[in-house]
């Protein structure tokens, strides 16, 4: 099947655009000890009293180590991975300079944000190994509760983080909301996405479907450098990381970004990797990649001695399932033939379909799965098998049509189809797809070969199987950015024309695709109830810093319908309730500052 990169095909959208425009004008035993516990991660470790707190300190002239607030806890706090009784508790201490021996440290828990009401308590230990990094799996919790944590070193405290457990496996009549976001490049724009997300303390958790860094600007994209150096060849910020050091500065660049910095503070993350966080580095080896990500993110390992794998499941309540789905597991891009190609392995594969038997027969109400690239049909040319003739005469080699970007599941089609027949064939409905990758607000119902009317109803639904949800990118450029830095910033207002032609044309011929926009960027809302749930895409600039968004479009689905419709009267979902406690304090913005 013919195939296209993303960025050639939009230098041909850009002229046809252009010319339309013009015309239409690891494990461990739970405690209950009301004192909690943590489980030892990596050299990181638990026990005692601390110190009193006192105000971190401002770094000298000359610092140079990305940052956002002051030392030692310059990069604020994270949590993650909840489950009804534990979830992950991160930091990093960073020093003007570092002793040879391993730094300790205090953790405390406490039920309300004054941190007065303590339910848990100990040390920890880090060392440069991890990178100074500290993340605890605190247990003995009490599930579906939301917590508050600090941690603090040599006097000093870090800011007060906030974070909410999950709701046991039967725990029932539950209201879930969750963001969804992915393709965050500090480069190409302000990430006032996160900023928006970390406002709403009504969220149970954040997904992130993958690039939350990027290893390298992108020349058409360079609204953020940061520092006044902007060669890529001597500036570490600002070139593909060439050791695990740079690696790690990267990761600090983008956690000493304020935005960023409080959605982690506010709300505990679910986070997959893609390619650009963990791939295609010739100066770094997979293990480097894969164990500065472990280090870095707020996040639990599901095989400790399995460094490359990130797929599991976690449950909420009888209300759902939660899937991470790597493409990256084994190494799909090995295989060269699309019949052959597979993103998952057969290992992951027959774990996925067993955990899903397992989610039908517990009778949960949705399966989420968290997948980095787009799994629903994306062509750019797509003849109905009716026509094959007409399209032998006149189009010659394009008979099974030609894909936009092979980078997704359309360049894995046969494992893709055996998927969807085995949800089919399994009666497993009310499966939500999140992802990211394409940088575009995109919402499809999910069937074998959409494309054939005997398979698949647009209008209703029917031959569906699942839906999927993708809310563009949190920064990083979409179609007008693109056809822009083909075009160059004095047509920009033609750029925009263009992609909005293209994302027109995408529609039409995807019959699946029940909402396209290529323009906007942001992240998603999913409000969950046992029978609908609401898909909202919410925007923010990029090119500035800004305090304001909208709701670009809202989307439901009925449970069993396996269907996406449009809504056209909107109304911004919320959930008010005891649960939703206050969000932690924020760093005040006159302390805010960085170094590079």
């Amino acid at each position: 099947m013919p195939h296209i990169h993303r960025r050639r095909i939009l230098q041909g959208i850009a002229l046809s655009g252009l010319a339309s425009a013009g015309c239409s004008g690891e494990s461990s035993s739970s405690s209950s000890s009301s004192s909690g516990s943590s489980r030892n991660l990596s050299g990181w470790t638990n026990g005692g009293e601390g110190t009193l707190p006192r105000k971190g300190i401002e770094p000298p002239v000359g610092f140079s180590f990305p940052i956002r607030t002051s030392l030692p806890f310059a990069h604020g706090v994270a949590s993650g991975d909840p489950l009804p009784d534990r979830v992950i508790i991160w930091t990093r201490i960073t020093l003007i300079e570092y002793p040879a021996t391993d730094l300790v440290g205090e953790w405390r828990m406490a039920s309300d944000p004054d941190m007065k009401e303590i339910v848990g308590r100990g040390t920890f230990s880090t060392h440069q190994g991890v990178d100074w990094t500290i993340k605890l799996d605190v247990d003995g919790l009490s599930p579906y509760t939301v917590y508050y944590y600090q941690f603090f070193y040599d006097g000093a405290e870090s800011c007060i983080g906030r974070t909410r457990t999950a709701p046991e496996s039967w725990q029932d009549e539950l209201h879930l909301r969750f963001a969804v976001c992915a393709c965050s490049s500090y480069y190409s724009g302000h990430m006032n996405g996160y900023g928006r997300i970390a406002e709403k303390k009504d969220l149970d958790f954040v997904i992130h479907c993958g690039d939350y860094i990027y290893d390298f600007p992108d020349e058409d994209e360079l609204i953020r450098i940061p520092s006044d150096n902007d060669d890529g060849e001597t500036n570490e910020d600002f070139r593909n990381p060439l050791t695990m050091n740079e690696l790690r500065r990267r990761y600090a660049l983008y956690r000493s970004d304020p935005n960023l910095f409080r959605a982690h503070q506010q709300h505990p993350w679910l986070i997959i990797w893609d390619n650009h966080d963990i791939g295609g580095r010739d100066d770094l080896t997979d293990e480097e990649s894969y164990r500065v990500f472990w280090e870095w993110t707020p996040s639990r390992q599901p095989d400790p001695e399995d460094l490359y794998r990130r797929h599991e499941r976690l449950s909420y309540g009888s209300m759902a399932d939660i899937f991470f789905t790597d493409r990256h597991y084994p190494k799909w891009y090995e295989e060269e033939s699309q019949e052959d190609r597979t993103y998952l392995g057969v290992s992951q594969n027959e774990y996925l379909r067993e955990e899903l038997l397992n989610s039908k027969e517990r009778d949960a109400d949705w399966r989420i799965l968290i997948n980095q690239a787009f799994f629903g049909q994306l062509y750019l040319i797509n003849p109905p098998k009716e026509a094959d003739w007409l399209v032998e005469k006149f189009f010659p080699g394009v008979d099974d049509g030609i894909i936009l970007n092979d980078n997704q599941w359309d360049g894995a089609p046969q494992e893709r189809a055996d998927f969807l027949n085995f949800l089919q064939e399994n009666d497993i409905h009310n499966n939500l797809f999140v992802t990211g990758d394409m940088h575009m607000n995109w919402a499809s119902d999910l069937a074998v070969d959409p494309g054939t009317p005997s398979n698949y109803n647009p209008s209703t639904g029917e031959g569906s199987v699942a839906i999927e949800f993708a809310p563009s990118s949190i920064s990083r450029g979409g179609a007008d950015e693109t056809i822009r830095g083909i075009l160059g910033t004095e047509l920009a207002l033609l750029a925009t024309a263009a992609s909005t032609v293209a994302s027109n044309f995408l529609s039409t011929t995807n019959p699946n695709c029940q909402y396209l926009e290529w323009s906007n960027h942001g992240y998603g809302i999913v409000d969950m109830k046992p029978d609908h749930v609401t898909l909202e895409f919410w925007w923010t600039r990029i090119l500035s810093h800004a305090t304001t968004e909208r709701m670009g479009a809202q989307l439901l689905s009925v449970k069993g319908s396996n269907h996406i419709q449009r809504l056209d009267v909107m109304s911004p979902t919320t959930r008010d309730s005891e649960a939703d406690k206050p969000l932690a304090d924020e760093v005040p913005i006159n302390l805010l500052f960085q170094v590079v």
